[in-house]
């Protein structure tokens, strides 16, 4: 192992210096019902986990709790370095960072980011990772939390709203009121006795990371418990789901969270969409509202109602975001009343055909493309190949 490396606590060392685990999870896996890929970045999940598939190890993904899709990992988490030193708060141990400067640090300027692994100047250090798919936090903010002694101080301490010792990123999407509703429902997290905790809720996704490579089977049971029960109670206050053929209100820029408000160009471009196909535009905010259990990856920029292309029944086409450095790409969404009976796994299964994944949830059935369309939507090949999937599967009646 070449790369820089560093750990959060003395016991991970040895596998800091390995740079990766000395043991396995398959049987952990098995034991759980889940699928032991190994390695490798789902893309239903990209936006919590790590740039490069090259810092996964010993991944485990399946319906980690009932319900809900998710997966259990091995990680090397990155941490930024400058000048052969960390940058980043608290202890480390058994460090050894190597950085490196170009032309633009020599004249005042940040360096470009390598587009490979390991060239980042950063070190890593080993975690293990759970992350569990949260559709009914989609229209939440980015949410960041880690032990106090891992941020900077002038981050919000989370210790007046009863989690003593953890922090929460500054975001000028959190208002007072939400942060302290965000800790009384992500409180559990206070009870992972470890020198390293961190948890991300960033677009339906919610991940919750500790120090160590842990294989130890009550340890990770406990890390999954904890973060289960932090996500019911992010998803708490559900409602019953209205009929799927109801209209949404159309989209009203005033109910947008700031954070997920379309650029012009985007507006422009659903408007074009939705006329080509002879649709109506929906309130996307009002679609994740309404329908809280949707499984599609990401979350809803724009909405269009009306005879799916290609079909001659009502449904709704939906185009997607993950965010975070998938901003830029787009997947088009086909959804519609779910067959009766039909049903899926939960995390849905991929129609090797038409490279489409499709799931039912809570009624509706979806399809979407296993790839992201990266500058545009691709909207009618990706809609003809979801429309496919459905049909083939039996899941809707289109």
């Amino acid at each position: 192992m070449t790369h820089s490396h560093t750990a959060y606590a003395p016991e991970d060392v040895d596998d800091a210096r390995r740079g990766e685990p000395s043991v396995s999870l398959d049987a952990w896996a098995a034991s759980q019902g889940l699928s032991f890929p190994g390695s490798g970045l789902a893309g239903q999940l990209v936006t919590v986990l790590p740039r490069f598939p090259e810092y996964q190890f010993n991944v485990c993904r399946g319906e980690l709790v009932p319900g809900r899709l998710g997966q259990v990992a091995h990680e090397l988490h990155e941490i930024e370095a400058h000048e052969g030193s960390i940058r980043a708060g608290g202890a480390f141990f058994g460090t050894r960072v190597t950085t490196r400067r170009g032309f633009k640090s020599l004249i005042g300027f940040s360096d470009d980011r390598p587009d490979e692994p390991f060239a980042a100047n950063a070190a890593w250090a080993p975690t293990t990772k759970v992350v569990l798919r949260v559709p009914e936090a989609a229209l939440m903010p980015q949410v960041v939390i880690r032990n106090a002694q891992r941020m900077r101080i002038d981050h919000p301490d989370l210790a007046p709203h009863g989690m003593s010792g953890y922090r929460m990123a500054e975001s000028g999407w959190i208002s007072p009121e939400l942060r302290e509703w965000l800790a009384l429902a992500c409180a559990p997290l206070t009870a992972i006795s470890a020198s390293y905790v961190s948890l991300t809720l960033d677009h339906g996704l919610l991940a919750v990371a500790r120090n160590g490579f842990i294989s130890d089977t009550a340890t990770l049971e406990h890390l999954v418990a904890v973060t289960a029960t932090i996500a019911q109670n992010l998803a708490s206050g559900a409602e019953a789901a209205p009929d799927f053929a109801a209209p949404l209100p159309p989209p009203d820029p005033a109910t947008w969270p700031g954070f997920l408000t379309p650029q012009s160009h985007e507006v422009d471009a659903f408007a074009r969409l939705a006329d080509a196909n002879g649709m109506v535009q929906e309130d996307a905010v009002a679609l994740h509202r309404s329908f809280r259990l949707l499984p599609f990856p990401g979350v809803a920029k724009a909405v269009l109602r009306g005879p799916i292309p290609g079909t001659r029944a009502d449904g709704r086409v939906v185009i997607a975001a993950q965010g975070g450095r998938t901003s830029g790409t787009y997947r088009t969404v086909v959804l519609a009343p779910a067959a009766p009976g039909a049903t899926t796994p939960v995390g849905g299964v991929l129609h090797q055909p038409t490279d489409s994944y499709v799931e039912v949830s809570d009624g509706v059935a979806a399809g979407w493309p296993r790839t992201r369309t990266p500058n545009g939507f691709d909207s009618e090949a990706s809609i003809g190949r979801a429309v496919a999937a459905l049909r083939d599967r039996g899941l809707a009646d289109l």
